[in-house]
């Protein structure tokens, strides 16, 4: 089979930085180095409105920016924005908040906001979210049409020769890479060659502070993630003495090239990957592992889980759907059977929670895990959620 790009297995939490300003002078409208690029968007006002999705107490605008900053009075572009008001009476101000990406929506990030944000700093402020230009319900630049995206990352980049990783390609391989990644480019400058020139962090960081004038901010506070400290570490160093805090979480490193950033990425979600196993592991109903099991064991259940979900999609029912029986699936053999090796163990499954249960009669085939009894359930098995 040939390799396919495939999300993250775990998040990767990395240190926290905490970077406050401490200048005296906040106040005013978004500008670059110099008067020539001062915009007179300050005098908009957000419009705040009942979203289309989200939390029920949350509202929607949408304000504009210039295109070019460097011709300020050029052709505008949309920001959407979402604001989720402050719990509590006495409110000191907005905390803007980005997810990463790049082009994550901070827009729906806000909806998370009860799980990512303590109660006491919701009291205190109003959570704010936008989508960067270019993606989402802000302007955005569209390169491909659905089934261009599709077959862009469904793109099979194997050589032939059985490689099932994008570091084990041939030069046939990665030259069909950098020719699909060319065309994309390429494709996005036909549709908005304008718009693709003016969506750097640079840019964000510009569209970033028009926001918090227009909200009234005379600081800015924000919680950026990942590719979001980016988006925080620019601000601080074009608007230095508009910072009042900003707290940069897993952040990016801007001196590194991409490769770098990749590496050392992939790094970190390797380490945050075991570490999720090895604590599972310690407990007695682990679906990647009985006690006792290896960190390698566990991981090597969750690539055949992967792999098989990959093969042979799981079938999936409306949750008022009648009782059903059936095999537990392979990863939840333990140890993890193969196409060579017979099964020992399965995990069987009751409505609520796993269990290990060794017996005779189970083995495992190609792809299920079979054994005495049936796993009586309401919906299709799954492996918990990580808590």
């Amino acid at each position: 089979m040939g390799t396919r790009y495939r999300g993250p297995l775990a998040a990767l939490l990395a240190g926290t930085v905490l970077v406050s300003g401490c200048t005296s002078d906040g106040g005013g409208d978004a500008s670059g180095d110099g008067d020539d690029t001062r915009v007179e968007v300050t005098e908009q006002e957000l419009a705040w409105g009942e979203c289309e999705s989200g939390l029920p107490d949350s509202e929607c605008a949408v304000f504009e920016v210039p295109l070019d900053y460097d011709e300020p009075d050029g052709e505008r572009i949309e920001i959407a924005v979402k604001r989720l008001p402050a719990t509590g009476d006495d409110v000191t101000g907005s905390l803007l908040v980005n997810p990463g990406g790049p082009g994550g929506s901070g827009h729906d990030f806000v909806d998370h906001a009860p799980y990512t944000v303590s109660e006491s700093v919701r009291a205190s402020f109003d959570v704010v979210g936008f989508d960067p230009r270019g993606v989402g319900r802000s302007t955005p630049l569209t390169c491909l049409d659905a089934e261009g995206i599709d077959d862009f990352l469904g793109t099979d980049y194997g050589d032939g020769e059985g490689a099932d990783d994008l570091a084990d390609l041939g030069p046939e391989g990665l030259a069909e890479i950098e020719a699909n990644s060319r065309a994309f480019v390429e494709a996005c400058e036909e549709n908005d060659p304008d718009l693709m020139r003016n969506i750097g962090t640079a840019d964000v960081a510009r569209d970033m502070d028009v926001l918090r004038g227009l909200l009234g901010d005379e600081r800015l506070t924000y919680l950026g993630a990942s590719y979001g400290t980016h988006i925080g570490a620019q601000y601080a160093e074009q608007f230095p003495e508009r910072v009042r805090a900003l707290v940069l979480d897993g952040a990016v490193d801007p001196s590194q090239d991409q490769l770098s950033v990749s590496v050392q990425q992939a790094t970190g979600f390797e380490t945050a990957l075991r570490s999720f196993v090895e604590d599972c592991l310690t407990l007695p109903d682990c679906p990647l592992g009985a006690r006792g099991s290896t960190v390698d064991e566990g991981v090597a259940a969750l690539d055949a889980f992967l792999d098989d979900a990959a093969d042979a999609p799981w079938p999936t029912a409306p949750a008022t759907a009648g009782r059903s029986t059936g095999p537990a699936p392979n990863w939840a053999c333990s140890p993890p059977c193969t196409r060579r090796t017979g099964g020992r163990a399965c995990a069987r499954r009751s409505p609520t929670r796993w269990r290990t249960a060794t017996a005779p009669a189970c083995c495992c085939s190609a792809t299920t895990c079979m054994g005495a009894g049936t796993w009586p359930s309401t919906r299709t098995p799954r492996p918990r959620s990580p808590r």
